[in-house]
């Protein structure tokens, strides 16, 4: 009996710590673009480490090639990036934007 409580303490441990972890390790994604300008709108800002002059990079899917771009403006939960026009026209909604 005493077996089977540390392994159901354990395994509830185990699972507990696999579905916050996921949490933890999300990237942000673009949450709009406005390809006039090429600023790309992102959904992660301080609390995630996008500062002011941060290098982020998108994955553009079509010829999967790498869009990178400056950070602009930032706030405690969202950034804007500016990039290149011509690319901020390929950078779709809910890509990945990395530092």
């Amino acid at each position: 009996m005493r077996k089977i409580k540390v392994f159901l303490v354990s395994l509830t441990i185990l699972v507990l710590a696999a579905t916050s972890f996921e949490g933890i390790a999300m990237a942000a994604q673009v949450a709009w673009v406005n390809e006039s300008s090429g600023r790309v709108h992102i959904n992660g800002g301080k609390n995630d480490g996008y500062e002011l002059g941060a290098i982020v990079c998108f994955f553009i899917s079509s010829r999967e090639e790498l869009v990178c771009g400056i950070v602009k403006s930032t706030s405690n939960s969202e950034a804007v990036v500016k990039v290149e026009k011509r690319w901020g026209k390929k950078i779709l909604k809910g890509k990945e934007a990395m530092i």
